[in-house]
């Protein structure tokens, strides 16, 4: 498994401990578009900037997990915009 991989489900699990179903299962379909690399470029490149868009903090940032820190949920979601962009860089290059 990729490293986007590992932390999009993390945060999709997160997401579901909290009652948030459907944006972990868009958080997880989006993050299979990304990750498959028989997609075209654009598909993927998209994907990841949808994933980057979502992990802003007033997107999923905004939403309260009761078992996590708002420090630590917005670190997560930090590292997965990291893990997007670096991965876009690659593409476009």
């Amino acid at each position: 498994m990729s490293r986007l991989t590992d932390l999009s489900e993390t945060i999709a699990c997160d997401l579901e401990q909290s009652g948030f179903q459907n944006e972990a299962n868009e958080v997880r379909r989006v993050a299979d578009l990304a990750d498959n690399l028989g997609n075209a470029s654009t598909v993927r490149r998209d994907a990841l900037k949808s994933l980057d868009s979502m992990a802003h903090v007033k997107w999923l940032g905004d939403l309260y997990l009761p078992h996590l820190s708002q420090q630590e949920w917005w670190g997560k979601l930090d590292q997965l915009k990291k893990a997007t962009k670096s991965i876009v860089s690659k593409i476009e290059s």
